[in-house]
């Protein structure tokens, strides 16, 4: 057991009639992805993911860090009945694309956006899935809401592969060296540069890059 969760463990056992402590210790393991031990924990405290919508959000990212992606659907679609939050869209989202069901990802990413049509998250989510279809009659639409969002990392991964799918590798390049655009976190960039690489038939150089 570590410092941390032996403290957890002695608010726990000082507030026992009292959720928060629970929760919070299960979303500190959630956080360290520690899934099994996140699940275990929700068992040890007898919740049901129909207790309430977060302890159904608990169970869903602990099901999807462990692959059991039906389960994860499960537990997101009864938090999402009951609390239609963006952070709900976006995990069922999640757990439907693990489990290959393309349609669902579409409708629950669609019916997000029309609760929560500014919701940057979701922006992103549904230009990405957009992408990842391949409907070139979708690109446009596509593009727009990324250049609508901050010049973030992600958002600057997702506008490249859609440029090298276009073979505009050229502007993907220009747009990787405008400092404009803050890749943060850094690990973006690796993957971002990559692309070009391979959409520029430079496969020796993504090959450097991937090592």
């Amino acid at each position: 057991i570590t410092l941390g969760e032996g403290r957890y463990r002695e608010l726990i056992k000082e507030f026992s009639d009292t959720r928060g402590p629970k929760n919070s210790f299960i979303d500190s393991l959630l956080y360290c992805r520690k899934f099994a031990s996140a699940l275990q924990a929700l068992r040890e405290f007898l919740f049901s993911p129909e207790d309430d919508p977060w302890i159904a959000h608990e169970y869903g990212r602990a099901y999807l860090g462990l692959h059991q992606y039906a389960d994860a659907v499960r537990a997101f679609e009864y938090q999402l009945s009951v609390e239609p939050i963006p952070i709900a869209y976006h995990m069922l989202a999640r757990a439907y694309y693990r489990l290959g069901q393309r349609d669902d990802v579409t409708r629950v990413l669609e019916d997000g956006l029309a609760a929560h049509s500014d919701h940057r998250i979701l922006q992103l989510d549904y230009a990405a899935h957009l992408i990842r279809l391949g409907h070139v009659e979708r690109d446009g639409e596509a593009e727009f809401l990324l250049c609508s969002l901050p010049q973030t990392g992600q958002v600057l991964q997702q506008l490249v592969k859609l440029l090298c799918a276009q073979d505009r590798a050229d502007e993907a390049v220009g747009l990787l060296n405008d400092r404009a655009w803050r890749i943060h976190p850094e690990r973006y960039k690796m993957p971002i540069q990559v692309e070009i690489s391979i959409a520029k038939g430079q496969f020796k150089n993504a090959l450097a890059e991937l090592r």
